[in-house]
């Protein structure tokens, strides 16, 4: 049981199972159309044509909120789809996830089951204030489920308690970790202390400690986490990071390892960044404990066209003999109408090895309706050759119209850094899942890009204050 939900860190589950890169390739602006459906085929060479392979279903509320994904395989003994997988989503009015719901397909009860689900409560700032999930085993055919209350002193955290419950063991929800101490500290620093129980009837013990500190623009410049055993706090994990307090753009990061006792920190990586327009500059180095001293290990470039696409990634090693990178990757895409074409990979020092990605988009109107995709190395004959083909709700005009004047962030969601549309003239903040600003900045132009490479996995809130208008929007980072 002594298995912290470490509420800290909870990530939310994902809308849904397209990867980010796909997520990319389907839609090239915010105002295309949302995908109903994406069909699957897979080019087989013995029959020489495409083959269904499976499909994934998206339903859409008015206010553009994904509600319901299905993933269906297909049987071609039955020559039909076969239901494998469902997510559905649901929103309140200020289109905030607050439950998702998962189910799996049970051949035996020809129905979706219920296998997990999360649901969240926010306060008028739009922190958690309970968190429920239900977890259901179905080998052993057993419910589990927990909560999590939390009760907030300003913007941190005042006290926090977990419940766990389930039917025919704990019947009723009974406490099993709870927030013991919340102390703030100099310079926005904030040290948490968890306790949590063996089993629910054991004694209440000491579990973990977090130590978070944030800069004036409320970015975390500083996270360590501690585990306690046997009477005292041992070091677990360690992250700093270095902004530029007027773009808020990340200059550097160190990761800190442990020592082999585990009672303190030791250096291990650190990361600088560099901005030059479009390009972004990522340096390496690793700790070298015998020069005491960072030694310079390798740099990935980044550029970017003006729509905030890829197009061109490079990964070089540092040969200290040389005193020169030596290029070991190279990606370079390409695009027509918004939507990519190409994504041309080389490898090796040289560049001996070479090979190409290719994505054939079919677009009317604008519209993306179906996209075939094949890799191959520069000597061999396609393989891998996938199609794509996508059905779309029928087009509103006059409901578009409206939408492209609407605030939106994209994409959505995101890794390292986000777009926001249409809000010039006014101030974004974003808090995480704990009411915590993290991020606050100026826009200054109708399309304009941020950095958030310093946030961690997990659900956000963006609040865009334009004018007497006020806009909350969750973003959720997946890297």
């Amino acid at each position: 049981m002594k298995q912290t939900l470490l509420l800290f860190f909870i990530s939310i589950v994902s809308f849904g199972q397209i990867d980010e890169e796909n997520i990319s390739l389907l839609t090239s602006t915010e105002n295309n159309p949302k995908i109903e459906e994406i069909q699957v085929q897979l080019y087989s060479e013995i029959s020489e044509e495409y083959e269904n392979q499976g499909k994934e279903i998206y339903e859409f509320d008015a206010a553009g909120n994904q509600v319901r994904w299905e993933y269906h395989t297909w049987n071609n003994e039955n020559n039909d789809y076969v239901p494998d997988s469902k997510t559905i989503s649901m929103y309140d009015e200020n289109n905030r996830l607050i439950q998702e719901s998962s189910y799996s397909w049970s051949i035996t009860e020809e129905d979706f089951i219920k296998v997990e689900e999360e649901s969240v409560s926010y306060d008028e700032f739009g922190r958690f204030i309970e968190l429920n999930t239900y977890n259901y085993d179905t080998e052993e055919e057993s419910e589990f489920f927990t909560k999590a209350v939390f009760i907030y002193d300003g913007y941190f955290i005042e006290n926090y308690t977990a419940y766990v419950k389930s039917p025919g063991i704990v019947d009723e929800f009974t406490e099993y970790e709870r927030g013991l101490t919340y102390t703030q500290g100099e310079n926005n620093t904030t040290t948490v202390e968890i306790e949590a129980r063996e089993d629910l009837t054991s004694p209440w013990e000491l579990f973990s400690k977090r130590i978070i500190q944030f800069d004036v623009n409320y970015n975390l410049i500083l996270e360590e986490f501690y585990e306690f055993n046997n009477g005292i706090y041992g070091a677990v994990d360690k992250e700093k990071y270095v902004y530029d307090l007027t773009t808020n753009k990340l200059l550097e990061y160190y990761d800190f390892t442990t020592t082999s006792e585990g009672d303190a920190f030791t250096e291990n990586q650190k990361f600088l960044y560099t901005y030059d327009g479009n390009m972004t500059n990522e340096i390496t180095y690793y700790w070298d404990s015998d020069e005491e001293d960072y030694i310079l290990s390798s740099k990935l470039k980044v550029v970017k066209n003006n729509s905030n696409q890829i197009i061109e990634k490079e990964n070089a090693n540092w040969n200290t003999t040389n005193s020169e990178y030596e290029p070991i990757n190279r990606w370079v895409y390409t695009y027509e109408n918004g939507y990519v074409t190409s994504v041309n990979t080389f490898q090796g020092i040289p560049f001996g090895f070479h090979s190409e990605s290719t994505y054939t988009p079919m677009v009317e109107e604008g519209v993306l309706i179906e996209r075939v995709e094949s890799f191959q190395l520069l000597t061999d004959e396609p393989e891998n050759r996938y199609k794509y083909i996508y059905n779309f709700p029928e087009l509103n005009i006059e409901n578009q119209t409206a939408k492209a004047t609407e605030i939106s962030i994209f994409p959505n969601p995101t890794t390292t850094n986000f777009t926001i549309n249409n809000a010039k003239g006014s101030s974004i903040e974003i808090y995480n899942s704990l009411g915590q600003k993290v991020f606050n900045q100026k826009v200054i132009s109708e399309m304009q890009n941020f950095q958030v490479i310093h946030l961690k996995n997990g659900l956000y809130f963006a609040k865009i204050q334009k004018e007497k208008n006020l806009k909350s929007i969750p973003i959720l980072i997946q890297k």
